[in-house]
């Protein structure tokens, strides 16, 4: 296999899936705010993750609007 991945990077991946469902199911309940909080919560921390602290801060410093869509 060409890349494989570790432990950490598989609960990240996990993580940005179930953020990218429940980002879904608040938008099937007409933007419920509790389900929207929760998937930023769970896509922020799988990107943190999967990248690892220093890129995801490197990116929110770079990329002040991706920072600003998460805050």
């Amino acid at each position: 296999m060409a890349y494989e991945l570790d432990e950490q990077k598989k609960v990240g991946l996990g993580l940005i899936g179930f953020g990218i469902f429940f980002t879904f199911l608040a938008i099937m309940l007409f933007f419920d705010r509790g389900l929207l909080a929760l998937a930023n919560i769970l896509l922020l921390a799988g990107v943190a993750l999967l990248l690892g602290l220093r890129s995801t801060l490197q990116l929110f410093k770079v990329n002040y609007k991706v920072g600003t869509f998460f805050g």
